[in-house]
């Protein structure tokens, strides 16, 4: 059984696509780039091996660019085509969309859905970023209120957390965010180089 699919990702975004099938089944996998938001994937099952039921056969393997805003960054799959060893075709199978969350300087908030129909929100960013968010229930008029400061995103890069309860039916979040000092500075000062830290340090 032959499985080929196309991976579309947003161009400049994600770098080093690789394949990793991790069932036994899989004796053969590739992967070619078509232009650098296409890549193809062909997946190649061993002779006399089935893939049977629904579950996870390869894994999806690929790095962040370098030098970019943070953002969330979708994938997903199209052209699908499944042939068996005599040429028929085979329908059953679908690929499951995807997103990347891609971590830059800047913070990112997501607003999910919660216990008991309540939002919770999300928050990304890079180790050691205090953020502050702000909320409003319209982005027309009035002005944004600050609800939450001193958060402090972990080494995992998320933070969850529930926003203040509010009884609009329309709220809308954001959120701002500064990283900490670097410990250590170093700078030149003619043939010398200069080593400076914080007096608490």
């Amino acid at each position: 059984t032959i499985l080929q699919m196309t991976l579309v990702s947003p161009p400049g975004r994600l770098v080093s696509f690789s394949i990793q099938p991790i069932v036994p089944q899989i004796c053969a996998s590739s992967i070619t780039p078509l232009t650098n938001s296409l890549q193809q994937l062909n997946l190649m099952a061993c002779a006399n091996q089935w893939l049977i039921g629904t579950q996870q056969v390869a894994w999806l393997n690929f790095t962040a660019a370098t030098n970019q805003s943070s953002a969330f960054v979708g994938l997903q799959f199209t052209d699908l085509r499944g042939y068996q060893p005599d040429g028929s075709s085979v329908a059953n199978f679908a690929p499951q969309a995807g997103r990347v969350v891609v971590v830059g300087e800047e913070p990112l908030l997501e607003c999910v859905r919660g216990t008991n129909a309540q939002p919770q929100l999300i928050l990304y960013g890079k180790p050691g970023m205090t953020c502050a968010v702000d909320w409003r229930t319209n982005l027309v008029a009035g002005s944004w209120v600050r609800i939450l400061t001193g958060l402090t995103v972990p080494t995992n890069l998320w933070l969850a957390f529930s926003p203040t309860p509010s009884t609009s039916a329309l709220n809308f979040y954001r959120a701002s965010g500064n990283l900490p000092p670097p410990l250590l500075q170093m700078h030149r000062e003619g043939a010398n180089y200069v080593i400076e830290w914080p007096a608490a340090y």
